[in-house]
């Protein structure tokens, strides 16, 4: 995965683009039931609204699939920081 991120075009950018945008709808829709599920088991917080939440996420992995394009090279440290923020965001979303 790291190397698809370095280099989006040489690594997943085209495999990604040639995908039906179906395929990426179904899944969206088995992570919102499942992010759901375990809001219910209350091992995420109840007042995030699961669509809402699921729209922002591929944002954050589009951007860094896309952002070795568009800002230029990255390095693993640059990865590393950009994954952990987002990691970091996703956990406040946890309860105790």
């Amino acid at each position: 995965m790291t190397a698809a991120f370095l280099d989006d075009a040489g690594m997943l950018g085209a495999h990604v683009a040639a995908q039906p945008p179906a395929r990426y709808r179904r899944r969206h829709e088995q992570v919102v039931a499942g992010i759901r599920e375990l809001q219910e088991q209350g091992r995420i917080v109840p007042d995030v609204e699961p669509e809402a939440w699921l729209s922002r996420c591929p944002v954050a992995t589009l951007g860094l699939l896309s952002a070795a394009r568009t800002l230029g090279p990255l390095d693993r440290a640059t990865l590393e920081s950009a994954i952990d923020t987002v990691g970091r965001m996703a956990a406040s979303f946890e309860t105790e």
